[in-house]
């Protein structure tokens, strides 16, 4: 790996992909929560740019969300987005839709406050935090205002703060070139975070509490089992992942994304598993405990639909399309945290020759996929995949899905106390 100070003074971390021809690149602006006094701001500015910026009345995160391998994090030193691409022209797209997420914003205080019931919403179901910390978090996101978010984005989202990690084997000149229009493009400042020390042996201790009053919190599991024929066909068995592959990406009708006032359950899966002597294919959703009516309507009245009305061509066309392109991925790739690893191994020497060393990692994982790899198989799950058609699956699922082969059951899981701020 190499270092390279670009216009701007902008870091390039650049090392060359030795397994794929695919370019993982992570962009990071220096100061995450553990530069801050108010340790949700960062957080908070995450959301607002990939929910609340939007240009000509489209949303540019959307743009960006729809990459694949794409995301969008507040580390405890940073704010990064990484992502995958194959072209330099597909990169200069993620680099001109992140320039426009950062510099175009429609920041109003109701707009403020839906992103603190939202974020409020995943600190109470993370499981992550003791209730000190959670009662200091919510106090902190509180307290925050459009004045507070504004500095903070002044101070942080500017060209001097900006540090790339790039694993690619594209040509060194021409990325250089893109990433200096792309600094160009964001707004800049004389003062840079990149001085902040960081003291990794202290970057998770533990929070300063306050006071507050204890409430209790608890949520609730709602099971739906339809019993299966002991023995399915292989036809049988693609049909029940190409249902899964359905209902996790239509989130079971009842999980939408946190922002979707219609959010109802928090996590939903679903599946194929072994009940006892039955085989069942099982849906679950976590949920508020008041929402447990709801959520079995909901469940049931949309399964009573795939039951009845089946697939419209274009839900079964896209069902398809994602299981498909689960069995054309290519094992062992290189994932984008792999790129921020190597970034803050080199940086801070957490690691003798640590670029080395994730080459390794990769490498084997890789070896391992392969291994466990079956050419002949996959092909041959694709092209029993290619023709099933949709008169066939509606009437696999009207078959499945009847209401006598339903078992439903609720759990709670255990309460927990969270503080009231």
């Amino acid at each position: 790996m190499q270092k390279i100070r670009l216009k701007n003074n902008v870091d390039l971390f650049l090392t060359g992909n030795r397994i794929n021809n695919a370019t993982y690149v992570n962009v990071s602006f220096v100061g995450g929560w553990a530069s801050q006094s108010c340790p949700q701001l960062a957080h908070l500015c995450e959301h607002l740019i990939m929910g609340n910026f939007v240009i000509n009345n489209k949303r540019t995160a959307n743009k960006y969300m729809g990459i694949h391998n794409a995301d969008a994090r507040t580390r405890f030193d940073r704010l990064e987005f990484s992502f995958s691409v194959l072209t330099l022209a597909q990169l200069k797209e993620r680099f001109s839709t992140i320039a426009k997420m950062i510099n175009y914003v429609d920041l109003t205080q109701d707009k403020l406050e839906k992103e603190k019931i939202i974020i409020e919403e995943e600190l109470n179901t993370a499981d992550a935090f003791n209730r000190q910390d959670l009662n200091l978090l919510i106090s902190s996101l509180k307290s925050i205002t459009i004045k507070m978010v504004k500095d903070y984005m002044a101070k942080n989202f500017i060209a001097q703060n900006l540090e790339i990690g790039i694993v690619s084997n594209l040509d060194e000149k021409k990325l250089k070139r893109l990433i200096d229009n792309f600094s160009n493009s964001l707004p800049h400042a004389k003062r840079s975070n990149k001085s902040m020390k960081v003291d990794f042996s202290t970057k998770n201790s533990e929070l300063k509490s306050t006071s507050g009053e204890i409430v209790k919190h608890s949520s609730k599991t709602t099971n739906l089992e339809f019993v299966l024929p002991l023995k399915l066909t292989k036809k049988q068995e693609l049909m029940l992942n190409l249902l899964t592959y359905f209902n996790n990406n239509f989130r079971i009708g009842i999980k939408k994304p946190l922002r979707h006032k219609s959010q109802l359950a928090y996590r939903t899966k679903s599946g194929v598993l072994q009940s006892g002597n039955q085989l069942v294919y099982s849906v679950s959703a976590m949920h508020k405990e008041e929402n447990s009516k709801i959520v079995e309507e909901k469940l049931t009245k949309w399964f009573d639909r795939l039951a009845d009305v089946g697939l419209t061509q274009q839900e079964f066309k896209l069902a398809k399309f994602n299981l498909e392109m689960s069995k054309k991925k290519l094992p062992g790739v290189v994932l984008p945290k792999h790129v921020r690893n190597m970034i803050l191994d080199y940086k801070y020497n957490l690691k003798k020759n640590s670029d080395e060393l994730m080459w390794q990692e990769v490498i084997s994982a890789q070896k391992e996929d392969l291994q466990n790899f079956n050419a002949k198989q996959n092909d041959n799950y694709l092209k029993m995949l290619s023709r099933i058609t949709l008169p066939e699956f509606n009437a696999f699922l009207k078959k499945i899905l009847k209401r006598q082969n339903l078992q439903i059951t609720q759990s709670s899981q255990q309460t927990n106390e969270i503080y009231k701020v």
